[in-house]
């Protein structure tokens, strides 16, 4: 974006904008602002900057060069722009926009939308938001707030831009242009461009629309609507700006065509795979594992950033059809598709895949369930899912029936234990011998406990960019066994490249090594669990009395310290729809939700009225980090409030089992949950439904807590409904679930922990994506590091 004399460059991974001399293209200054800024407006003197990694808006000054105002606004937001005197914010996660004061930055208004948003821009009097699942544009009142209107455009529209009397926008899985006349509210005109179209800027009577992964832009004549030959800019463009008479200004990194490829990257672990079938896989191993060799019908956007939360349609052609008051999916797979062997993969395959996942993994099958059928499927017994998934081989179709509507199937469909499997292999773990993948990589060596390599899938074609793009390295090398101060040493000395494991010393790591210590926020929470059904905690008093004491800035600290996590107190984490902050168990509570600081006064006054001082506690933990700073941190807040507090440590398997099991009677556990996928269904569903236990049953026990509060349940039912048909509507009842849950405090969240990503000095090109994580075959290796910093061309 230009404005005041500048360029101005968001950059995601670095969590900073630059701003660039438009004179004379220097660099002028860095300035850090939130967690994976992705879009960027100005408004007078401000430059507003859309962080969609943690929520906020952060506003710089032009004049000081500096933030001055940080602006929490809905989850996720992706897109961002000024006009009608105010400052429009699209939240994906959220499906609103918010409506911020240009003046006092305030949040004056959210308006909910029918659908998740991406792109915002203001013209012609109305605000213009563009929706990529709903392949649509959504025009707003920006009076009243009202949806004037829903208009068709084509696949995956992401960016939009106003000028020239019309509204553009870019159709990124189709690649298109659609042309909008803001007088009748129809596509005028659909123009082919480029393979995937991600941004774009108007300069001097001409439409320019970036293509990341051709290295190039396309010029589009505005009167007639037809595009030039692309125009090579050297490096992927990700982002555009019109700059008057400097013309086109274009922010680019190393694109997909132009990458060094070649050469192996070594990845360590501490812990090894239990196994390397992909319906083995969850959730002993981050989807970082798996991703790179098995591809499934659905996918998150292979990208960082805001582009990145989306879900696009990798082995199947597009998004589905859904039919049947939402319990019917039908998906039609691209055509030649092929195994690692070269064998076809067929749509039967992937009932076969399912059929393998309820046989095999339990853990895996909880969120097959909904599937007709799944439900009289038992371990250890091959099921048939002919009722709940339909394969057609001529037409190469594959349909879903659901025995009620799920409105998070396609984000269950995005795991990698859905991926095809040929009928040949056998319905048992694999082994030491690989299951076929169609991913550009394959497994092509594993000595348990030891190693796993992956190389090349000569049968892999990059059929779509966004769901799959072809890897950088020729081989991945991924090793276990090694500690984790072992792997500090030779991730510094270039030994490893990466590594999942969390690692010490993060915060010395980063001011040695600040350039390649990378830091995100994680859907996660770090809690402590308590049983409402036995005493001391049976008393809600109590519990809530723990939340005010605990000092969750003595946390953090003992965690490493701010960069490393975020004092919270509810259930829902950001980046989740339905975050709304809310912490009522704080010194000081405001209207901004956040936790300001432990009040142990008023946590003793509730511990006095419930007569349970001096009780004995014994809280349970199987001592893993970041689970085992809990647990101590637990007992050292249950001793401030006058209980005789304990520590039992034990196995995860065995504290699991005495959880789960009401007859053991454990008072209090600790723990974490990172998000399976971006829904607070996956927290809030999974953890404290009524139906969520069944006393002296284990098997059937979720809700360790034994927790049940028929209005929070009403509320999570209201909002499980809403999902489908009205996302902005079910993340209001979502936030509200959350609340319900949170004041009632069967388990008592003490922070948000963040990503960190330490990386050899050899690799470049780090992508972060919220679910997926570091994006490992998109790192590019070097023999000398080069700076990734985007750069400015003029086509």
């Amino acid at each position: 974006m230009a404005a005041d004399g500048s360029v101005w460059v968001t950059s995601p991974e670095g969590d900073v904008v630059y701003r660039i001399n438009l004179a004379n293209a220097s660099l002028v200054q860095t300035i850090p602002v939130g967690s994976g800024p992705s879009a960027i407006t100005a408004s007078g003197s401000d430059i507003w900057v859309a962080n969609t990694l943690d929520g906020t808006v952060s506003r710089i000054s032009a004049a000081a060069s500096k933030v001055v105002q940080i602006v929490p606004v809905g989850t996720e937001p992706t897109g961002i722009t000024s006009g009608g005197g105010a400052i429009w914010v699209a939240n994906a996660a959220a499906s609103t926009m918010s409506v911020l004061s240009p003046v006092s930055g305030k949040l004056t208004s959210t308006i909910p939308l029918s659908s998740a948003p991406f792109g915002v821009v203001f013209g012609a009097g109305s605000v213009w938001v563009t929706s990529p699942a709903g392949n649509s544009v959504t025009r707003v009142d920006p009076r009243s707030g009202q949806l004037d209107q829903q208009i068709p455009t084509g696949a995956g529209p992401a960016a939009i831009t106003f000028g020239l009397g019309s509204v553009w926008v870019a159709n990124k899985l189709d690649s298109t242009v659609s042309r909008i006349d803001p007088g009748t509210g129809a596509v005028s005109a659909t123009i082919p461009v480029g393979d995937g179209p991600d941004a774009l800027a108007i300069a001097s009577g001409s439409v320019w629309a970036a293509d990341r992964l051709a290295s190039a832009v396309t010029r589009i004549n505005a009167r007639s609507g037809s595009p030039s030959p692309p125009v090579p800019v050297g490096a992927g463009p990700v982002a555009l700006a019109a700059a008057g008479r400097s013309g086109v200004w274009v922010a680019a990194r190393s694109a997909p065509s132009s990458r060094p490829a070649g050469g192996t990257l070594r990845v360590a672990s501490v812990s090894p795979p239990t196994s390397i079938d992909p319906a083995l896989i969850y959730p002993w191993m981050p989807a970082t594992f798996s991703d790179v060799a098995y591809d499934t019908l659905v996918a998150f956007e292979k990208t960082g950033g805001s582009s990145g939360l989306q879900l696009v349609p990798d082995l199947a052609l597009t998004m589905p059809t859904v039919t049947a008051g939402g319990i019917v999916y039908t998906f039609t797979l691209r055509p030649g598709l092929r195994y690692s062997t070269g064998r076809p993969v067929r749509p039967q395959d992937f009932r076969y895949a399912l059929e393998r996942v309820l046989d095999l993994n339990p853990a895996a099958a909880s969120f097959l369930e909904g599937i007709a059928g799944a439900s009289a499927c038992e371990p250890g017994k091959l099921c048939d899912l002919t009722r709940g998934v339909l394969v057609n081989d001529s037409a190469d179709t594959i349909t879903f029936r659901l025995s009620a509507p799920d409105p998070d199937f396609l984000d269950k469909l995005a795991f990698e234990f859905t991926a095809p499997v040929p009928a040949y292999i056998p319905a048992r773990d694999a082994g030491q011998e690989a299951v076929p993948s169609v991913g550009p990589y394959m497994i092509t060596r594993y000595i348990p406990g030891r190693q796993v390599v992956f190389a090349r899938n000569r049968y892999f074609r990059e059929w779509s960019a966004a769901a799959q793009p072809a890897g950088s390295p020729d081989r991945i090398v991924w090793t276990f066994g090694a500690s984790t101060s072992q792997e500090t040493t030779e991730i510094e000395a270039g030994q490893a490249d990466w590594t999942n494991d969390p690692l010490p010393g993060a915060a010395g790591l980063i001011a040695r090594f600040p350039s390649r210590v990378h830091i995100s926020p994680l859907p996660d929470i770090v809690f402590t669990a308590f049983n409402t059904r036995v005493a001391p905690f049976n008393d809600p008093r109590v519990r809530r009395a723990f939340s005010l004491a605990a000092d969750r800035s003595r946390f953090v600290a003992a965690l490493g310290g701010p960069a490393l996590a975020t004092p919270t107190c509810q259930i829902v984490p950001p980046g989740i729809p339905g975050h709304r902050p809310y912490c009522p168990f704080t010194a000081d509570p405001g209207p901004s939700g956040s936790w300001v600081g432990p009040d142990l006064a008023a946590a003793r006054k509730l511990v006095a009225a419930s007569r349970t001082s001096g009780m004995r506690v014994t809280v349970w933990s199987d001592d893993a980090p970041p689970d085992g700073a809990a647990a101590a941190f637990t007992v050292s807040v249950l001793r401030e409030l006058g209980y005789r507090a304990a520590l039992h440590i034990t196995t995860h398997e065995a504290l699991i089992r005495a959880a789960t099991d009401s007859r053991r009677r454990i008072q209090a556990t600790d723990g974490n949950w990172l998000a399976d996928y971006p829904s607070a269904s996956d927290f809030l569903d999974v953890f404290f439904r009524c139906s969520g236990f069944r006393l002296g049953d284990p098997a059937a026990t979720r809700n360790g807590a034994f927790y049940c509060n028929p209005a929070a349940d009403h509320l999570m039912s209201l909002a499980d409904s809403q999902q489908a048909s009205d996302p902005a509507r079910a993340a209001a009842t979502w936030a509200a679930a959350d609340q319900a849950v949170t004041l009632d405090a069967p388990w008592v969240t003490l922070v948000n922990p963040n990503n960190v990503d330490f990386l050899s000095a050899r690799v470049t090109n780090y992508q972060y994506n919220l679910f997926l994580g570091v994006l490992l075959d998109q790192l590019q290796i070097h023999p000398h590091p080069s700076s990734s910093r985007p750069r400015a061309t003029v086509p």
